[in-house]
C-alpha cells in the first residue's frame, strides 16, 4: 500500500455533528467536541495439543461515543437530551412508530470530518444511537468567564467510515 499523497494533518477543530432527527437540532449546533470510540475484537482461544492457539475474533465491540456541548441560556440543548433519555425510559418507540409528538428512541449520528478549507473529507456514521448518560453541570460564581458545557455518552450498534 502506498503512502498517502495528502501530507496535511487532521485538525482537532475541523468537524461538525448531525443527529438525523428534527427533534435535536441544538445539539448539532452547540457541539464543541466529539470523542470517537475505540473498538475491540477479542481473540478466540482454540485448544490445540498441549497449548492454545488463537484465531481472530468473530465479534467487534465498540466503545461509547462522547459529545461535549455548550449549554445555551435557556438550556434547550441540555433539555433535548434530557427529554430523549426520559422518553426512552418511559417507553421505547421504534422508528416506524415515531410521530411528530413521539420521536423514535434511536437516531443515526453523523460526524463530518473537514479539511483545512472546511470541505468534508470523511463521514463517520453511528447507527441506532441513543444517549445513556449526561454529565452534571458545574455552576460556580468564582470562576473565570467560561461557558458551561455538558458531556453526553451515546451507545450505538455500529459505525461506518464513509
Amino acid at each position: 500500500m502506498a503512502l498517502t499523497t495528502n501530507k496535511n494533518y487532521m485538525q482537532p477543530t475541523q468537524f461538525n455533528i448531525t443527529i438525523s432527527r428534527k427533534n435535536y437540532p441544538n445539539i448539532s449546533f452547540f457541539a464543541q467536541g466529539v470523542e470517537h470510540p475505540g473498538m475491540a475484537s477479542a481473540a478466540v482461544t482454540v485448544p490445540y495439543s498441549r497449548t492454545d492457539a488463537y484465531l481472530p475474533g468473530d465479534k467487534i465491540e465498540f466503545g461509547t461515543l462522547g459529545v461535549t456541548a455548550l449549554i445555551d441560556e435557556d438550556m434547550v440543548s441540555y433539555k433535548e437530551i434530557y427529554d430523549w433519555m426520559q422518553g426512552n425510559v418511559s417507553g421505547f418507540t421504534a422508528a416506524t412508530d415515531a410521530t411528530d409528538t413521539k420521536p423514535a428512541s434511536t437516531a443515526d449520528i453523523t460526524v463530518n470530518v473537514l479539511n483545512s478549507m472546511n470541505n468534508k473529507t470523511k463521514e463517520i456514521r453511528y447507527y441506532n444511537a441513543f444517549p445513556t448518560e449526561i454529565s452534571g453541570i458545574a455552576f460556580a460564581s468564582t470562576t473565570e468567564e467560561q461557558f458551561l458545557t455538558f458531556d453526553i455518552t451515546f451507545q450505538f450498534d455500529q459505525f461506518e467510515l464513509i
